[in-house]
């Protein structure tokens, strides 16, 4: 992941703009992006990061902590994965592209069985936070 995507990231979840995120911030946007957590670890890896003990992340304590999260195995190989099957480069996946992936994984499931179950907002295209919700939900990451 680039730096212009973490500082995308970082501005999504910045709603007051002021250049710094809060714990709230930080819970609204996992919120909004669908992604599971517990509230105890995000307070802890919130805590963590923030280095200056301000009780908020700048943007490099931000950078630092999804860089570190990054260097989970499991997390660092989805992101790769997807780059991967990602054939347009469009940072979606659509039905075709889905097919190759499964095909690689070794499933035989049914692309347009599976589709609808990854496909939250029903947009006819998978982006990477709809991907990680579906494969943490069935035990797979």
């Amino acid at each position: 992941m680039d730096a212009g995507k973490i500082k995308q990231m970082f501005d999504n979840i910045d709603v007051n703009k002021d250049g710094k995120v809060t714990l709230a911030e930080m819970m609204a946007g996992l919120d909004k992006a669908g992604m599971p957590y517990e509230a105890d670890k995000v307070k802890a890896e919130f805590e963590a990061a923030d280095k200056n003990k301000d009780g908020s992340l700048e943007l490099a304590e931000y950078t630092e902590m999804i860089m570190e999260k990054l260097k989970n195995p499991k997390v660092a190989a989805f992101f790769q994965m997807f780059k991967e099957m990602d054939k347009d480069g469009n940072s979606t996946l659509d039905k075709a592209e889905l097919a190759q992936l499964l095909k690689k994984v070794g499933s035989e499931a049914d692309v347009e069985t599976v589709f609808p179950k990854i496909d939250i907002d029903n947009d006819g295209k998978i982006t990477p936070k709809e991907l990680f919700v579906f494969l943490k939900k069935i035990g797979k990451l």
